[in-house]
């Protein structure tokens, strides 16, 4: 018989924003979070092995860090970060689709204090 797996996780990058140096002529900078609550779902016999947590966050954090290096950036990248992680999104669920059913991608902005949500994905 078939075993059926489960893998649920919750995985946060987070990073840190602003200058290094305590001058109050620091510029404000944008910063961007993914989270991601990965959900990998299926027959253990067909799971594909590099289906992980870090697999799929590593896609969208390297669509982050193209357009905002360490998360960070002095201007609002938003739409170039939205625009690849759609495309991110779209080839995953072709790919993996059925077995990331119960996934969920969230990307936010932070900047002045105020955050709000770029986008987000579910599977």
């Amino acid at each position: 018989m078939l075993t059926a797996i489960l893998l649920c996780g919750l995985t946060t990058v987070f990073t840190s924003c602003g200058s290094d140096d305590d001058s109050s002529s620091a510029v404000e900078m944008y910063q961007y979070d993914i989270t991601v609550h990965f959900v990998r779902s299926g027959l253990i016999d067909e799971v594909p092995v590099e289906l992980t947590s870090s697999y799929v966050e590593g896609l969208y954090t390297g669509v982050v860090y193209k357009y905002a290096p360490e998360g960070k950036s002095k201007t609002d990248v938003s739409d170039q970060i939205k625009k690849g992680c759609q495309e991110v999104t779209s080839t995953l669920k072709e790919k993996y689709g059925k077995f990331l059913t119960g996934t969920e991608v969230t990307i936010k902005k932070q900047y002045m204090r105020t955050i709000s949500v770029v986008d987000s994905y579910k599977f």
